[in-house]
């Protein structure tokens, strides 16, 4: 780093490039060789406003040979190799640092980086305290001192095998030490000759092990067994343990391969556990035996590549330049192997006997582009080819086919391979004889391909995208598509030519309809056939079957005798499906699936390789045997005793109950339905119309009614319960049809039982949201809830088998509190179930109705329905804690937890659903679950903005369930979007009471109401603020920070302080500035005190009383301020605005007010519309978000996107300029005008492939050009933005099936007819301006006939006057955002008729109950 002293000769002038922060701007100065650091630095900080110089320093940033340095105060520059041009950092010189307490915990401290050892002792010490430094006894050694240090860092830091401890030297810096990153330190005293002193240690992770490390050498090719050891940034490696390690690799970039990402070569069972380290001359590949290993490995090497190896972008931002080509080390093979683990952790898999494993496949090619499908679709396709062919001659050379690479696609451009697979579904169709199989008869091909896809269209395949070319250019999608679509054809063409396929129709079908189903929807079907014997259904082929469990249901019910449950007592998936895979095989199914296209859910696998179950045993012949269905006495018993003791009070049916168990007397006591009706009411009190039951039946008729009113009642409630039950059959005393009815009663009732607290939502798998969990089937949920607290070795798959024993069941009711005795080994299986029994009975207060016989022989009904009594219980006494703050801090947390209690507790209606909120606890994540409290908070910050009448508050005392809690967080979630928050929080993470995205939604509003209090709408004089070159849709553009940054520095600039503010971060603003702002707005209240205080949070604390004395509202603490916090900064600056008067550049003598500009005018008018396409924009989903309408689509590339969103794949993005900014160009707090003619034609250009393509679409575009988008002309941007807008509507509507057709716009207004005209409504509308709907009568009307229960007709005005159709307005969009329509139509939009917008809002609630 340093010239020798020989070289510092004809000292000169440098130029050298400087790096200011924070924009990270470059400016090149002169500086002389001679110029020490002091002078240097004094003069880098003359050129930059900032006050505290003395916290700077000069850094020389690190390159390849070194790691960088602090140019010295007192060293030459000549004493440096600088040379002209080269790049040196004017930054702050500290940095944060760990010290490891002896509590076991850590305090972070910063730290001066050009500071000595010595000289960081002390200011550690003021930090945290002396009482937190061990002292050591007298005459220690420092081996010793290492080893007590040791003892005690690795009880605080479980997650390394070991940690090392160094001393580091007093006289040198920690970078001198080559300690360039994050470091955790280690501070104890001890006192030799009599003398304290103090030391610091370094703390690093050491670890070591075998790990598997890539061998690539001419000679051979495969993977090496090593012993690596990390030391600081090296890994060094030998053969064994015990050798001395001399070799090494340098730590500089570390990274997982996880995911579908393989390292080339890696075996298949080592997916998942391999990691790479990249140098700057090559990349090392190594695998470890297992994931937590793996981790293991990688967080070591992060850790000591952070502390070591200086900056990490230095050389990530060389990474690709030697990834290709790279040769590994070629070592000798080591005879040892992977030592046993000491911890008991389990191996996924033991490292193998030899030293060397061969590589699969080092072929790395470009992937082919695969289209909808993917590798997997591609390799079943191989293997089934692989498997019907490997025996015919004509494809000798072919078969094998390789599953990686695109073999296949190769394989098959001459015709002959998809010909043979195209013979095989429609066997005789292709005259084989007639192929060409000529490798060099290109024109044979092409008829072969020819004639194959003919046949194919014939047969009815969905292949007309598919062309000759195509097929014999070996393109992968096309090819995929034609081989899939043969197979999906011809399966689907013999499965409907099944004998007994009739047995698949439900009443009121024929076999007509069967024959019209596509292959999906016939074999899901078939699957619920079968499923719907042991009480189960599906409803796909992806999520429904990756358990396997459905499958394995299944092939017991089509084969019996071949295959059996056993598959269910697998608890890895993997295993499980492999199970099914090799009972299908023994049934004669052709099982090209793997275990993976199972676990996986692969949709398009799943369903062939249903079909190929079908065809080997259908299964649909009836069983004779079978009286009562899959019932049984036992089942019947258990039913009766919960019947007998639900009715047992009840006086009307005295005459009936108690029912004998022991006989028929259920069967026979059913048939007039009073039993039933009255066992339903019980279950679900007020639900069922009592007073139109007959008590005392004397007619069929009148007994078919009772049935009838229970069955539609037991509908209404959970229609999601399996099996369907005829009234007459009731009635006739049928026994299954009589069980069923009861079961779905008590079905319906676990569904009640799980909905009703939302802590069913502590249940959610990865993926999954809470829609799909209520919807989820109760055995799926309660299997869940089951295992969470059960070990993993006790997982429990199936409310039958599982729970044989009682083992499930004891560590069950143990986890929730119950009383059970232990039971020694020699007790009964009868005894065991029996202690179960008791001890729940005890627990619950009331009997369970289980019996010894239930649980000994895993019945399922009955152990389901026992699970749902203790589930009940135990949601009663369970609670929800949040999780971390992301990228919010505490003080961000108080902030919000003041300013909503101060909004909801202040004395307004309501307040009593609240009792304060405590800042320093997490009570604001705890109260808002419910979606109560956020939706009460918009409507603070936005009044009005939701009909708080659509909220589900509970009644009488009661709780809103999991589903009206869902309805009252839509409310929020939508309102928010309608507000222009572009929020990402998912219902579930509000449910369960998530902090970051709580946090997330209030600043989002917050910040959205910041910008409707700084619209030039409600401040028009803000246009005063602009530049002299500047005009008025400048303003507009404008975010809320930026128009409070102009307007404080007006403010600035006239009271004549000497910095003026550039942003509202901690650098930025602080309490001086502040104070400045406020005195300048009203001296009357506001004094300068703050000047002359010295203190920060003093300083802040006499803003904050300012604050109050002008009447500016803020719930900022003096500690906020002093720290710069940037959120709570924006805040108390926009509420200092919101209370400060009007803004006027001169004060005016002849009292005349301000008057906005003419162009104000036409913005009111737009503004709202802007709005409503602004959130459509933002709900799309695209990669860019758009806060400003006209400024955000001037270079067309959101408008591109919209396109491309409507019709995927329209948008040849080859055309489309990327580099395309905005005319305006930024400067400073201005935009210029950019004269660049070059940058204004890439923006024209887009804007005119934009007009290019809304025509080519049949869109109206009169008199408007891709210039006046690029212009940012409002009205004809608006223009264009609306029919988008309306394309895609129609586009939405498309994909909606009505009368057999692709619904249009005007099947939209039909549609709305026609369902408020099913429900009884007499409203109707001739057309979207009707001027009628300004009453909202019919849009009411319209979202009652889709969810009955989302409309209170009592709430619901007569719209005599505007007062009732604006609170009917309010009143139906709130109620549309409860059910799930994401709408941005506005109230005025309804009671004014605005035809656009009402036609797109009924066509979501058309796309959200019809799509």
């Amino acid at each position: 780093m340093f010239r020798k002293k020989s070289e510092r000769k004809n000292l000169s002038s440098l130029h050298v490039r400087v790096q200011f922060p924070p924009s990270k701007e470059f400016k090149v100065l002169i500086l002389e060789e001679g110029m020490t650091g002091h002078e240097v630095l004094e003069f880098v900080g003359s050129q930059v406003n900032i006050d505290q110089i003395a916290d700077y320093g000069m850094f020389i940033p690190p390159n390849r040979k070194n790691p960088g340095c602090w140019v010295k105060e007192d060293q030459p520059l000549s004493s440096y190799n600088i040379q002209n041009q080269d790049v040196v950092e004017f930054k702050k010189k500290h940095r944060p640092m760990r010290v490891a307490l002896p509590n076991e915990t850590y305090r972070t401290v910063l730290i001066d980086d050009t500071a000595c050892v010595k000289d960081l002792v002390i200011p550690i010490l003021n930090k945290i305290g002396e009482k937190e430094v061990e002292e050591l006894p007298e005459g220690s050694s420092e081996t010793r001192d290492v080893r007590l240090r040791k003892k005690s860092i690795m009880t605080s830091n479980p997650k390394h095998e070991f940690v090392n401890v160094e001393f580091l030297k007093h006289d040198l810096t920690l970078r001198e030490q080559g300690v360039t990153g994050d470091a955790t330190v280690v501070l104890f005293k001890r006192r030799v000759d009599g003398e304290l002193t103090y030391d610091m240690c370094l703390q690093f992770p050491n670890i070591s092990g075998y790990l598997l490390q890539r061998k690539v050498s001419r000679v051979r090719r495969g993977w090496k067994k090593r012993w690596f050891s990390l030391r600081k940034d090296k890994l060094y490696y030998g053969m064994k343990p015990d050798q001395e390690l001399q070799r090494y690799i340098p730590i500089q970039v570390v990274s997982l391969v996880q995911g579908e990402e393989r390292i080339p070569g890696m075996p298949k069972k080592y997916a998942g556990c391999g990691f790479q380290v990249i140098t700057q001359q090559r990349v090392f590949y190594f695998l470890s035996t297992n994931v937590r290993d793996m981790y293991r490995w990688v967080e070591a090497l992060e850790t000591c590549r952070k502390m070591f190896a200086g900056d990490a972008s230095f050389w990530t931002s060389r990474y690709s330049s030697f990834l290709k080509g790279i040769q590994q080390d070629d070592d000798e093979s080591s005879d040892f192997r992977f030592q046993d683990r000491e911890d008991g952790v389990p191996e996924r898999s033991g490292l193998p006997d030899d030293d060397t494993l061969e590589e699969e496949d080092l072929t790395e090619s470009i992937p082919p582009d695969l289209g909808d499908y993917t590798e997997a679709d591609k390799r079943f396709l191989v293997r089934t080819c692989n498997d019907r062919f490997s025996k015919d001659e004509k494809l000798d050379g072919k078969i094998p086919i390789e599953e990686e690479g695109n073999d296949l696609f190769q394989k098959a451009r001459d015709g002959v391979l998809c010909s043979k697979l195209f013979n095989s579904e429609f066997p005789g169709v292709l005259d084989e004889d007639e192929l060409k199989t000529d490798p060099d008869d290109v024109p044979g091909h092409r008829s072969n391909i020819e004639a194959c896809l003919e046949s194919a269209k014939d047969m009815g395949c969905s292949v007309t995208d598919v062309e000759v070319d195509d097929v014999l250019a070996g393109k992968p999608a096309k090819v995929l598509r034609l081989m899939m679509e043969t197979m999906k054809t011809g399966l689907h063409s013999s499965i409907v030519q099944e004998a007994e396929i009739h047995r698949l129709c439900r009443p009121g079908e024929d076999l007509s309809h069967i024959m019209q189903m596509s292959l999906e929807e016939l074999l899901l079907r078939w699957c619920n056939y079968h499923l719907a014997k042991v009480d189960r259904s599906m409803s796909n082929f992806a999520e429904d079957i990756r358990d396997g469990v459905n499958y394995t249901y299944i092939l017991n019910q089509i084969a019996p005798d071949d295959c059996d449950l056993d598959a269910l007592k697998e608890a890895d998936p993997k295993m499980r499906a492999q199970r099914v895979i090799d009972d299908a095989k023994d049934i004669g199914a052709r099982a090209c699936i793997t275990p993976d296209d199972i676990v996986e859910g692969n949709a398009r696998i799943n369903v062939l390789f249903v079909a190929s179950l079908f065809q080997a045993a259908p299964g649909l012949h009836e069983d004779p045997e079978e009286d009562m269905g899959d019932y049984d006495d036992d089942d019947t018993a258990y039913f009766v005793k919960r019947i007998n003791h639900a009715l047992r009070d009840d006086p009307d049916v005295t005459d009936k109950v108690p029912i004998n168990p022991e006989t028929k007397d259920l069967f026979r006591k059913a048939k007039d339905g009073v039993v039933m009706c009255k066992l339903f009411e019980e279950r679900f009190p007020g639900s069922l119309p009592i007073q139109q039951m007959h008590l005392k039946p004397k007619t069929t008729e009148e007994r078919l009614e009772n049935l009838n009113l229970c069955i539609d009642s037991v509908e209404n409630r959970d229609s999601n319960v399996v099996g369907d039950v005829d009234a007459e059959e009731v009635a006739v005393g049928r026994a299954q049809s009589v069980l069923r009815l009861v079961w779905k009663i008590e079905k319906a009732k676990l569904s009640a039982i799980l909905l009703a607290q939302p802590f069913v939502i502590t249940l959610v798998h990865p993926k999954e949201d809470l829609v799909t969990l209520i919807n989820k089937r109760p055995e799926e949920v309660l299997l869940r809830w089951i295992n969470s607290h059960l070990d993993p070795s006790q997982n429990v798959l199936s409310f039958s088998t599982d729970l044989m024993g009682g083992d499930a069941y004891s560590a069950l009711l143990k986890s929730i509190g119950a009383d059970l005795d232990d039971q020694d080994d020699t007790s009964t299986p009868e005894a065991r179930a029996q202690g179960i029994i008791s001890a729940a009975s005890k627990l619950l207060d009331g009997p369970c109705f289980l019996s010894p016989k239930d649980i000994c022989e895993g019945r399922h009904r009955p152990n389901l329905l026992f699970v749902g009594q203790l589930f009940d219980h135990y949601t009663r006494t369970m609670s929800l804690e949040p999780e971390g703050l992301g990228e919010f801090t505490h003080a961000d947390k108080a902030y919000f937890t003041r300013h909503i209690d101060a909004a909801l507790c202040s004395g307004e209606s309501d307040n009593d659903l609240w009792s304060p909120m405590d800042p320093g606890s997490d009570d604001l994540f705890l109260r808002s679950p419910n979606g109560l409290l956020l939706c009460k908070f918009i409507n603070h910050e936005f009044p009005k903005t939701i009909d708080e009448r659509v909220l589900n508050v509970g009644s009488k005392g009661t709780k809103p369930n999991a589903a009206e809690v869902l309805e009252n967080i839509n409310v929020c979630l939508n309102s928010a979007k309608a507000l222009g928050c572009t929020t990402s929080v998912e219902p579930s993470q509000i449910v369960t009471g998530k902090a970051s995205p709580i946090m997330g939604l209030i600043w989002d509003v917050l910040d959205a109401r910041l910008a409707n209090d700084l619209s030039l709408t409600n401040h028009p004089e803000l246009e005063l603020l602009m530049g002299p070159d500047e005009d008025s849709q400048i303003m507009q553009t404008l975010s809320a920070e930026e128009k409070l940054v102009r307007w404080a520095n007006h403010h600035l600039q006239r009271a004549g302080f000497e910095r003026t503010l550039k942003d509202l971060s901690a650098d930025g603003v602080d309490a001086r500035m502040i104070g400045t702002i406020m005195n300048q707005v009203k001296p009357d209240v506001c004094g300068l005190e703050v000047l002359a205080e010295s203190d920060p949070e003093k300083q802040a604390e006499l803003v904050l009383e300012n604050t109050k004395a002008m009447g500016a509202s803020t719930f900022a603490q003096p500690r906020d301020i002093a720290s710069g916090n940037p959120r709570i900064n924006k805040l108390l600056m926009g509420s200092i605005f919101c209370a400060s008067p009007p803004l006027s550049l001169e004060p005016r003598d002849d009292g005349v007010e301000y008057e906005a500009p003419s162009w104000m005018n036409d913005f009111r008018d737009e503004s709202r519309e802007e709005r409503a396409f602004r959130v459509w924009i933002n709900s799309l989903g695209l990669s860019a978000t758009v806060d400003n309408l006209f400024e955000d689509l001037k270079d067309g590339r959101v408008l591109l996107m919209m396109i491309d969103s409507v019709h995927p794949g329209l948008v040849d993005w080859k055309k489309v300029n990327t580099d395309a900014r905005s005319i305006y160009k930024k400067v400073g707090w201005f935009e210029l005008q950019d004269t660049l003619a070059g940058l204004t034609c890439t923006q024209v250009e887009n804007c005119n492939y934009v007009i290019e393509l809304a025509k080519g679409l049949g869109m109206t575009i009169i008199n408007l050009g891709g210039k006046d988008i690029a212009e940012g002309s409002r009205k004809l941007t608006l223009a264009i933005v609306w029919q988008i807008v309306r394309h895609g509507i129609l586009d939405m509507l498309k994909r909606i099936t009505l009368h057999g057709k692709s619904a249009t716009e005007d099947d939209v207004l039909e549609w709305a007819n026609e369902r408020v005209k099913r429900v009884g409504k007499q409203t109707r509308i001739s057309s979207f301006q009707d001027s009628s709907l300004h009453t909202s009568h019919f849009l009411i009307n319209l979202l009652y006939s889709c969810r009955p229960s989302s409309i209170d007709y009592g709430l619901v005005y007569p719209g005599e006057n505007e007062t009732q159709c604006e609170e009917n307005a309010k009143y139906t969009i709130s109620v549309a955002w409860k059910v799930g329509v994401p709408t941005f139509i506005l109230w005025e939009d309804i009671v004014q008729v605005k035809p656009k917008m009402i036609l797109v809002f009924c066509a979501m609630i058309m796309s959200r109950f019809e799509g």
